[in-house]
Protein backbone atom coordinates (compact mmCIF):
# COMPACT_ATOMS: atom_id res chain seq x y z
CA UNK A 1 0.00 0.00 0.00
CA UNK A 2 1.18 3.59 -0.69
CA UNK A 3 -0.46 6.37 1.19
CA UNK A 4 0.00 9.57 0.15
CA UNK A 5 -0.25 12.56 3.68
CA UNK A 6 -1.23 15.84 2.82
CA UNK A 7 0.17 17.32 5.86
CA UNK A 8 -0.01 20.92 7.52
CA UNK A 9 -0.84 22.62 10.19
CA UNK A 10 -4.53 23.04 12.01
CA UNK A 11 -7.11 24.91 10.11
CA UNK A 12 -5.10 25.35 7.13
CA UNK A 13 -6.98 23.52 4.23
CA UNK A 14 -6.35 20.15 4.73
CA UNK A 15 -10.06 18.86 4.68
CA UNK A 16 -11.13 21.60 2.45
CA UNK A 17 -8.41 20.27 -0.30
CA UNK A 18 -9.18 16.47 0.21
CA UNK A 19 -12.82 17.17 -0.11
CA UNK A 20 -11.92 18.87 -3.47
CA UNK A 21 -9.48 15.87 -4.14
CA UNK A 22 -13.35 13.98 -3.60
CA UNK A 23 -15.38 15.97 -5.75
CA UNK A 24 -12.59 15.85 -8.90
CA UNK A 25 -12.52 11.68 -8.35
CA UNK A 26 -16.28 11.29 -8.49
CA UNK A 27 -16.52 13.78 -11.54
CA UNK A 28 -13.39 11.62 -13.31
CA UNK A 29 -15.08 9.18 -15.66
CA UNK A 30 -12.05 6.56 -14.92
CA UNK A 31 -12.92 6.52 -11.62
CA UNK A 32 -15.76 4.72 -9.99
CA UNK A 33 -16.40 5.17 -6.06
CA UNK A 34 -17.53 1.96 -4.32
CA UNK A 35 -17.79 3.27 -0.76
CA UNK A 36 -18.56 6.51 0.91
CA UNK A 37 -18.84 7.53 4.68
CA UNK A 38 -19.87 10.58 6.43
CA UNK A 39 -17.77 10.51 9.28
CA UNK A 40 -18.74 13.70 10.75
CA UNK A 41 -20.15 16.55 9.65
CA UNK A 42 -16.91 17.68 8.27
CA UNK A 43 -15.10 14.73 7.55
CA UNK A 44 -15.65 11.76 5.16
CA UNK A 45 -14.07 8.65 3.59
CA UNK A 46 -14.46 7.18 0.46
CA UNK A 47 -13.31 4.65 -1.63
CA UNK A 48 -12.50 4.59 -5.50
CA UNK A 49 -11.46 1.91 -8.35
CA UNK A 50 -9.37 2.41 -11.25
CA UNK A 51 -9.49 -0.26 -13.62
CA UNK A 52 -8.60 -3.33 -11.23
CA UNK A 53 -6.58 -0.45 -8.90
CA UNK A 54 -8.46 0.58 -5.90
CA UNK A 55 -7.61 4.00 -3.83
CA UNK A 56 -8.83 4.77 -0.88
CA UNK A 57 -9.29 8.90 0.73
CA UNK A 58 -10.02 10.38 3.93
CA UNK A 59 -9.92 13.08 5.34
CA UNK A 60 -9.40 12.59 8.98
CA UNK A 61 -5.58 12.37 9.89
CA UNK A 62 -5.36 13.91 13.42
CA UNK A 63 -7.17 11.29 15.96
CA UNK A 64 -5.49 7.46 15.88
CA UNK A 65 -8.44 6.41 16.60
CA UNK A 66 -10.69 7.60 14.09
CA UNK A 67 -8.15 7.28 11.31
CA UNK A 68 -7.65 3.62 12.57
CA UNK A 69 -11.27 3.02 12.30
CA UNK A 70 -11.53 4.69 8.52
CA UNK A 71 -8.14 2.84 7.35
CA UNK A 72 -10.00 -0.81 8.20
CA UNK A 73 -12.27 -0.65 5.39
CA UNK A 74 -8.95 0.20 3.19
CA UNK A 75 -6.92 -2.03 4.63
CA UNK A 76 -9.51 -4.65 4.18
CA UNK A 77 -10.59 -3.89 0.59
CA UNK A 78 -6.82 -4.09 -0.15
CA UNK A 79 -6.78 -0.27 -1.39
CA UNK A 80 -3.62 -0.64 -3.42
CA UNK A 81 -3.82 4.03 -2.34
CA UNK A 82 -4.96 5.76 0.67
CA UNK A 83 -5.05 9.59 0.61
CA UNK A 84 -5.12 11.04 3.85
CA UNK A 85 -4.44 14.31 6.07
CA UNK A 86 -2.51 15.00 9.25
CA UNK A 87 -0.93 17.82 11.30
CA UNK A 88 2.07 16.40 12.14
CA UNK A 89 4.72 14.21 10.43
CA UNK A 90 6.18 13.60 14.33
CA UNK A 91 5.51 10.27 14.87
CA UNK A 92 4.60 11.56 18.63
CA UNK A 93 1.52 12.45 17.24
CA UNK A 94 -0.57 8.64 17.83
CA UNK A 95 -2.11 9.12 13.84
CA UNK A 96 1.68 9.50 12.72
CA UNK A 97 2.67 6.40 14.30
CA UNK A 98 -0.08 4.69 13.35
CA UNK A 99 0.31 5.56 9.37
CA UNK A 100 3.94 4.46 9.95
CA UNK A 101 3.33 1.12 11.24
CA UNK A 102 1.18 0.09 8.38
CA UNK A 103 4.91 -0.28 6.91
CA UNK A 104 3.35 1.50 3.61
CA UNK A 105 5.06 3.65 1.36
CA UNK A 106 4.17 7.32 2.78
CA UNK A 107 4.54 9.88 0.05
CA UNK A 108 3.99 13.30 2.30
CA UNK A 109 2.75 17.01 0.88
CA UNK A 110 2.80 19.84 2.39
CA UNK A 111 -0.45 21.37 2.27
CA UNK A 112 0.30 24.82 0.18
CA UNK A 113 -1.43 27.85 2.48
CA UNK A 114 -0.88 31.64 2.77
CA UNK A 115 -2.31 32.52 5.86
CA UNK A 116 -0.81 36.52 5.55
CA UNK A 117 -3.09 36.61 2.78
CA UNK A 118 -6.32 35.83 4.24
CA UNK A 119 -5.53 37.84 7.39
CA UNK A 120 -4.58 40.95 5.52
CA UNK A 121 -6.27 40.72 2.34
CA UNK A 122 -9.60 38.44 3.15
CA UNK A 123 -8.79 36.29 0.01
CA UNK A 124 -10.94 33.58 0.59
CA UNK A 125 -11.34 33.24 -3.37
CA UNK A 126 -7.66 33.43 -3.80
CA UNK A 127 -6.72 30.40 -1.39
CA UNK A 128 -10.00 28.42 -3.03
CA UNK A 129 -7.99 28.85 -5.86
CA UNK A 130 -4.37 27.44 -4.47
CA UNK A 131 -6.57 24.18 -2.85
CA UNK A 132 -7.94 24.02 -6.04
CA UNK A 133 -4.65 23.61 -7.69
CA UNK A 134 -3.61 21.65 -4.75
CA UNK A 135 -6.32 19.01 -4.99
CA UNK A 136 -5.16 18.71 -9.00
CA UNK A 137 -1.55 18.16 -7.95
CA UNK A 138 -3.03 15.38 -5.46
CA UNK A 139 -4.90 13.91 -8.36
CA UNK A 140 -1.97 14.03 -10.86
CA UNK A 141 -0.04 12.24 -8.10
CA UNK A 142 -2.22 9.37 -7.52
CA UNK A 143 -2.48 8.59 -11.49
CA UNK A 144 1.42 8.41 -10.98
CA UNK A 145 0.99 6.12 -8.26
CA UNK A 146 -1.24 3.65 -9.50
Amino acid sequence: MKIIVLNGKANCGKTSVLKKLYAKLVGHNQFTQTYFKQESLYDLSAMFEYDVKKIGITTLGDGETELKNAFDIFIKENCDLVVCASRSRDTKNGAVRYIKSLNADLIWYKKAYIEQWLAKYNANAEIDAINDIQAKVLLEEILLQI
